[in-house]
């Protein structure tokens, strides 16, 4: 076991590079294999006053690894976590909770991102909870496997300019990522912003990218939390911009918001899409096999409040702005209670509700759903 921690006195763990490459464990990790039983921990307990903080003046830089190229974890008992207590992490570009850059890492390890009270992830172009940018030069050659984030009663904050994410801020040529949970519990508050591009509440931007695996992805606001996902060109509460040559087969995508919690999505900017599940698609998004796509609101009176906003764009309950193929199965149901707000004013048919704006040339599969508690058939 490898552990970096404080002891919470005025003297909290300070990391500092003035390159690229820094992480709050290892800097920079590659052609290696970590196949032992083997657990890389960053743990803090600072104070309001005196933050622990790693930082980098360049590029890459997480909280446990700054960057890993060409290294695998080949054994299901290693695990990376991060447990921190007001801690912040800041770089340039490529800045994550866990890994800066992962570039072809194969693993199966559990990474577990679990921050306490505060913490700050902080960066310019690609920033995201678990990692800024994954990349792979190989098939299959980036796996990301059953990542957590898990807030109680913690403020994180995961902000950037371009490309944020909670899981990933992007995603691109190869990179595998899949099973995904992230939770705010008892009063805690996420916030995914971009300054001036895409944000989503997994993956900021996706490119060349397979998601999903056959798997789920998760996010639950519960016990008087507050999720926040904000970007400009788009905001989904997925993924905020899939691109082409992506892979996407989610069979179960699903946020859960409790009466007493809040969940928003939003975009600024002139033509943004914002979107329940994907700001804006520009490829095949969907899957094969049966399954919900779920987004709860308030109108249930077990459900939390659930808004969706484009003022100068496109809201979906689904996807903002479709510019290809949403892929589905007939006997999916999609359950839905959201506020949605968009450039398009006063909604009246329900089915408008879904996809907020379709280009020429894109489809949808027909599918049943039920929208603020009317059940109807989607069949446009």
């Amino acid at each position: 076991e490898c552990y970096v921690a404080d002891d919470g006195t005025d003297h909290p763990c300070t990391i500092t590079g003035t390159g690229d490459n820094v992480g709050g464990v290892i800097g920079y990790f590659g052609e290696a294999n970590i196949n032992d039983s083997v657990n890389l921990s960053y743990q803090s307990i600072g104070t309001e006053a005196f933050h622990s903080t790693i930082v980098g003046t360049g590029n890459n830089v997480g909280g446990i690894f700054g960057q890993v190229t060409n290294g695998s974890s080949s054994n299901n008992n290693v695990k990376y976590d991060y447990t921190g207590k007001y801690t912040s992490i800041t770089g340039n570009d490529n800045v994550g909770g866990i890994i800066g850059v992962s570039n072809t890492f194969k693993n199966s390890a559990a990474i577990t991102f679990k921050p306490n009270t505060k913490c700050e992830i902080i960066g310019n172009n690609c920033v995201g909870g678990i990692a800024g940018l994954g990349i792979s030069q190989t098939d299959k050659g980036n796996l990301h496997n059953h990542p957590d984030i898990i807030l109680d009663g913690c403020k994180l904050d995961i902000k950037g300019n371009g490309y944020v994410g909670g899981g990933l801020g992007w995603s691109q040529n190869n990179c595998w990522y899949s099973g995904s949970t992230i939770t705010a519990d008892n009063g805690s508050t996420l916030f995914i912003q971009s300054t001036g591009s895409s944000a989503g509440g997994d993956l900021g931007y996706l490119t060349g990218g397979n998601v999903g695996g056959s798997t789920y992805m998760t996010m639950k606001c519960i016990n008087s939390s507050n999720i926040q996902i904000s970007g400009v060109t788009a905001a989904g509460g997925f993924i905020g911009t899939i691109t082409r040559f992506n892979k996407t087969n989610i069979p179960n995508l699903s946020i859960t918001v409790d009466s007493s919690s809040t969940f928003s999505v939003s975009a600024s900017g002139t033509g943004a899409g914002a979107g329940g599940l994907v700001g804006i698609s520009e490829d095949t998004f969907g899957r094969q096999d049966t399954g919900n796509f779920n987004l709860p609101s308030q109108s249930d009176g077990t459900r939390g409040e659930v808004s969706i906003s484009a003022p100068n764009g496109f809201a979906g309950a689904l996807i903002g702005i479709n510019r290809a193929k949403f892929q589905s199965k007939k006997e999916m149901i999609y359950v839905v209670y959201i506020d949605l707000t968009d450039s398009r004013g006063t909604i009246t048919d329900p089915r408008d509700y879904l996809i907020g704006k379709r280009d020429t040339g894109n489809s949808e599969d027909n599918f049943g759903y039920s929208i603020n508690g009317s059940t109807v058939a989607y069949n446009k």
